[in-house]
């Protein structure tokens, strides 16, 4: 897959971009440049053939990445109606197009690209086309291009922490609550209690809430395990409850974090993202208005289902999401939240980004790429117990999937998590990524946890 090529200049001439100009259907057709603008003329052979032109962008083979865009800008004149719509990757294979706006006659329009980019991948645009809707038309495209119309960010970004034990903060609140205090913490996210707990837990779960947010702590209730999306029912019950024992004002919203693909098998197994999607779509309908927030890892933004980056599907269907962006080196952290960012930008969805303190054990990574032939693999795909066997496949076996290992990365703890340096080391690293990532949808920064940020040292010694 082609490395997309991504413009950095506020306003991007699309026309200037295109190399090629092509005609479909069933007409007669001819394109020219004119004095900057592109001329279509279009003649349909017949009363109901689809005509027009597509119009490709940059080399061949090559997508455009315009997610960082908002606006398209458009200006021209037409003798008849068109359909001017964006060609991404995926589309342009089915031989389709997103349709971005209808126009006639004169126009001079700014596009938001918002609803565009909720049926296509920005990231991998190929082309734009110009579709006729009378038998005859004359097209002059004076102006084609992209705008980045939002600036930096509006509002100051907050500081949340993660708490898992409970038990341990229902029994004395204001001490947790003054610990989380002093520690600059804007936003308190808590484990639910289980469904088997006491009923007296529960109510001490809810004045806890209530509590948190007479203190001005935004309060999220926090739940979730992969399990979940086979078997939802028992995390739908355990919102249900809590949404009819709290009240709704000390409530500010319920986040997630389900972690399917630890399931075993789930990689292999097509239909799971979109399941998962449907779980997201169930419980967003019974929070019935309350805000949902989603835990999610960074690389969703590179696992595609339906044509789309699994992280877009997502950020359309919640409130808000947090990146689990476990990194401490800004240059890293910046790399691997700017899709998300970008299209939360676009979207509209606030991005939080996520801070480790945990010690972390060190993580061996293995990517592969399919052999062309048994004998020259050394791992194969075990379809039938859905796991993937590092030997040379046998000669028995009926799988097709054979593949060699391209290489393997060793990553060691210190990359990921600040577990034994300083608060000072953390505070200092996330002020110097808020001046890297500009990003109007960066929400604020999650520290994973409130004891695991305790623990360290308040300064290097």
């Amino acid at each position: 897959m082609a490395v997309p090529v991504r413009p950095s200049a506020v306003i991007v001439d699309l026309l200037k971009m295109v190399t090629k100009v092509k005609a479909f259907g069933e007409c007669d057709a001819r394109s020219e440049r004119k004095l900057g603008a592109i001329v279509l003329d279009t003649t349909s052979r017949g009363d109901n053939n689809l005509c027009g032109h597509v119009l490709m962008l940059g080399q061949a083979d090559t997508p455009q990445d315009l997610l960082s865009y908002d606006t398209l800008r458009l200006r021209g004149e037409t003798t008849g109606p068109l359909l001017i719509s964006l060609i991404d990757e995926a589309s342009d294979r089915r031989e389709g197009a997103v349709p971005v706006v209808r126009v006639d006659g004169r126009f001079d329009l700014r596009i938001s690209l918002r609803s565009s980019a909720r049926q296509l991948d920005l990231r991998r645009v190929v082309a734009a086309s110009v579709i006729s809707e009378t038998r005859r038309t004359h097209v002059i495209l004076e102006s084609l291009t992209l705008e980045h119309v939002g600036t930096g960010r509006q509002t100051a970004t907050k500081r949340g922490y993660w708490v898992w034990k409970y038990r341990e903060a229902l029994k004395d609140p204001d001490v947790m609550l003054d610990s989380c205090l002093r520690l600059g913490c804007q936003r308190m996210l808590i484990q639910m209690p289980d469904l088997d707990d006491p009923e007296s837990l529960w109510k001490a779960y809810v004045r806890f809430l209530n509590t948190a947010h007479g203190r001005h702590i935004e309060v999220f209730a926090l739940d979730g395990y992969p399990e979940a999306v086979e078997a939802p029912e028992p995390l739908i019950a355990k919102i249900q409850k809590l949404l009819k024992m709290a009240d709704r004002q000390s409530l500010d919203g319920v986040q997630l974090d389900l972690e399917p693909y630890l399931l075993e098998g789930w990689a292999m197994d097509e239909g799971a993202y979109p399941r998962y999607l449907d779980i997201l779509d169930a419980i967003k309908a019974v929070l019935s208005g309350t805000r949902f927030s989603i835990v999610m890892p960074f690389w969703f933004t590179l696992q595609v289902v339906r044509d789309r980056p699994v992280a877009f599907w997502v950020m359309d269907r919640v409130d808000e999401v947090a990146v689990m962006t476990y990194r401490t080196d800004v240059a890293e952290l910046e790399e691997i939240a700017q899709d998300s960012l970008r299209y939360g930008d676009l979207a509209g969805v606030p991005v939080w980004l996520a801070i480790e303190t945990r010690p972390l054990p060190v993580e061996q990574h293995v990517f592969l790429k399919r052999a062309p032939s048994r004998d020259l693999g050394d791992a194969y795909l075990d379809r039938p117990n859905r796991q993937v066997i590092f030997r040379t496949p046998p000669a028995e076996s009926d799988s097709a999937d054979w593949f060699r290992v391209h290489h393997r990365v060793t990553v060691s703890p210190e990359r990921l998590s600040f577990a034994g340096q300083s608060q000072t080391a953390v505070l200092k690293f996330w002020d110097e990524a808020l001046k890297a990532m500009p990003h109007l949808s960066l929400a604020g920064v999650l520290i994973h946890d409130l004891e695991g940020f305790q623990a360290l040292a308040e300064k290097k010694p």
